[in-house]
């Protein structure tokens, strides 16, 4: 849509050279009125203008996730290419994440009790239980082990912590995201700590045969959704991987999972999964520089070029 929209910028330009003079604005800008008819067919249309509405005083402040902007006089409005070519779902998930923390995070507990119930589903025989309750130690209430598992001849323990969060889109996410995990590493640090200290407690629980100091035991942090970074992993024995590729490589065994989560094989390679390409964009009078990952079998076109011109040519809107 994005590109379509360009492409009638293009084609009903006065001059073909400057895309300036089309009728079709870069930026869409309409009286509070029209707005609110929009939303109209939706509860508190009002309530859902202000929180749509771009906060220039915001840090954190996305155009893609809140894409109205107030301009002046009771005018609003968007750039039709920040709006067309996100992703909304997301983009709501973020919106309601940083706006609504409570729901955010009765809905993101909700979907790591549903990624658990899925391994119960899928690998009952290596799953021994589920979100297990522990004791205060040391003063301190000890975290649920979410889930617990075993090789077929119970030779070896895993226990795993699983992190259900939105993916990143910016660098700032992306350290929050991380901070998040490094939560999830700290309790299975503090789970590994209590069982060291008491070996003897899955098993007068009833869940395993043997003392844990009798069997081999590994701890690993399962991500949906983000992917944590090195830095994630604060201890040497800490496991990290994606929880869907674990998922799936639990079909070939317990112990075939972990080898396959501790080489990290299943991440994609630069120049065989995706390439990197430099971007860089003056916008409102600076130049905005990043990398973008582009697959490596998409022959290259002027599409790219075409959108940082369409960017380009909305900075002036940006700077009202």
């Amino acid at each position: 849509l994005a590109g379509l929209h360009w492409l009638a910028r293009l084609l009903t330009s006065k001059v073909p050279a400057r895309p300036q003079t089309s009728f079709v604005f870069p930026a869409l800008y309409r009286k509070k009125p029209f707005w609110l008819n929009a939303l109209a067919g939706l509860p508190e249309p009002e309530k859902l203008l202000q929180i749509l509405t771009f906060n220039p005083a915001d840090k954190g402040g996305d155009v893609c996730v809140t894409p109205l902007v107030k301009i002046q006089d009771d005018y609003f409005g968007l750039i039709p290419s920040s709006t067309l070519r996100s992703n909304v779902p997301r983009n709501l998930l973020v919106l309601i994440a940083s706006r609504f923390s409570t729901a955010y995070s009765g809905f993101s507990l909700a979907r790591e009790d549903e990624a658990i119930r899925e391994y119960r589903s899928r690998h009952d025989a290596a799953l021994i239980d589920t979100q297990i309750k522990l004791p205060k130690w040391n003063g301190k209430q000890l975290p649920d082990i979410d889930l617990l598992f075993a090789n077929p001849e119970r030779t070896h323990l895993v226990i795993a912590e699983l992190k259900w969060q939105l993916s990143a889109s910016s660098t700032r996410e992306v350290a929050a995201r991380n901070d998040y995990l490094k939560k999830g590493s700290a309790q299975l640090l503090a789970i590994r700590d209590f069982l060291a200290a008491n070996p003897e407690y899955l098993k007068n629980r009833g869940l395993i045969d043997k003392s844990t100091d009798d069997l081999k035991l590994s701890i690993l942090l399962l991500c949906k959704g983000h992917l944590g970074s090195e830095m994630v992993m604060t201890a040497l024995d800490i496991l990290m991987c994606d929880n869907d590729t674990f998922l799936g490589e639990l079909d070939k065994g317990l112990d075939a999972a972990i080898d396959h989560a501790k080489s990290f094989d299943y991440l994609p390679k630069e120049g065989k999964d995706f390439i990197l390409r430099d971007v860089k964009v003056r916008f409102g009078g600076h130049t905005v520089a990043w990398k973008a990952m582009i697959p490596p079998s998409t022959t290259e076109d002027a599409e790219s070029d075409l959108i940082e011109a369409f960017y380009m040519d909305g900075a002036r809107y940006a700077v009202v």
